[in-house]
């Protein structure tokens, strides 16, 4: 009597026919030699010889062979011989493999073409996932970058990257003895390793640190407000807040003070308003720090479809942007600043 069937194999090939269109191939499990083969139509193109086929997704299916890992495409021709402890899914063409060392803690990390050829060999410790063509790796604990040809573009000696974004370019920020700079995807140094931290690019700038002090550079690595700021918020409405000595105001894109560091506390802009406080009252600025709402409110939230609520000497009002009473809207006190 054959092998009892495996419940998990089982269930695999049931959502296989389930959900994979009758004339695409299936992985099947042929019960009496306990190995797995390809099906196509219901005809076998790829007999019974392996310990596990996975789904096939674009044209190729992962295989275990005597607990080592590979690929065969959609004819059963194997294009990748099960040979690795372990192999990722092919992203751009390119698979992600490991190979372990037997008796060993020792992982080393590769990744292989969808026709076999090997363009890294197995020597990093780890290899994150491919994106825009490009995947950080790391060796001895430093870490590199390599593109789709396995060149490393940025050698693996950093202590620390991360991957942003900047003007639909790939860059990298890179860290060494604490220092950060960033690099594009050229291997180029746009920013030189000299802040404590930046943070990933948003709206065309990224925040830099040095001596605990913020500032913003620009798509080309130039500082754009200088390192002075003790907090710079995000932009909104191309304004961003910024905080300097418990004084608040707003800095354009290009770094210049729009609205001068005179108030306690400046909110995002809206509609081209701001609500700004000074000595714990509370009013309203336009862009050109015109005030439009005396300074005189204990409370005030937000506008929201241009109506505020407001609290002054105790009473509780509803008032538009033209300081004008309104209906009122109770669940504006939600969104006090």
């Amino acid at each position: 009597m054959g092998k009892l069937f495996n419940k998990k194999y089982f269930l695999i090939v049931l959502f296989s026919l389930l959900y994979v269109p009758a004339d695409a191939q299936v992985a099947y499990y042929d019960l009496k030699l306990d190995k797995w083969g390809v099906k196509n139509k219901g005809r076998i193109v790829a007999k019974p010889q392996y310990d596990f086929i996975g789904v096939f997704r674009d044209g190729k299916a992962q295989i275990t062979l005597n607990k080592k890992q590979g690929y065969i495409d959609e004819t059963g021709k194997e294009i990748i011989h099960p040979k690795y402890w372990a192999i990722y899914e092919f992203n751009q063409g390119l698979a992600i493999f490991i190979n372990h060392i037997i008796g060993t803690q020792i992982y080393q990390w590769g990744v292989v073409k969808d026709n076999g050829e090997e363009i890294v060999a197995a020597k990093y410790h780890q290899i994150l996932n491919y994106e825009n063509g490009f995947a950080i790796v790391s060796l001895v604990s430093r870490f590199g970058v390599i593109n789709t040809s396995g060149v490393e573009i940025i050698k693996t000696k950093y202590d620390k990257i991360t991957r942003s974004n900047n003007k639909s370019i790939d860059i990298f920020i890179v860290e060494l003895n604490g220092k950060q700079g960033i690099i594009s995807e050229t291997g180029e140094e746009i920013v030189p390793l000299k802040y404590d931290y930046i943070t990933p690019y948003k709206d065309g700038a990224a925040q830099v640190t040095a001596q605990k002090k913020i500032g913003l550079i620009d798509n080309f690595g130039k500082e754009i407000a200088t390192t002075r700021y003790d907090y710079i918020d995000s932009f909104q409405e191309n304004l961003a807040v910024v905080k300097l000595n418990n004084k608040s105001g707003c800095i354009d894109k290009t770094g210049k003070e729009i609205i001068p560091l005179q108030y306690d506390a400046v909110s995002e802009f809206f509609d081209g308003y701001a609500i700004v406080m000074i000595n714990n009252k509370r009013g309203v600025i336009n862009r050109k720090n015109e005030i439009i709402i005396p300074i005189k409110y204990d409370s005030m939230s937000y506008f929201i479809k241009g109506i505020s609520y407001v609290e002054l000497d105790g009473k509780e009002l509803f008032i538009n942007i033209k300081e004008e009473l309104v209906p009122a809207e109770p669940y504006l006190k939600s969104f006090k600043f």
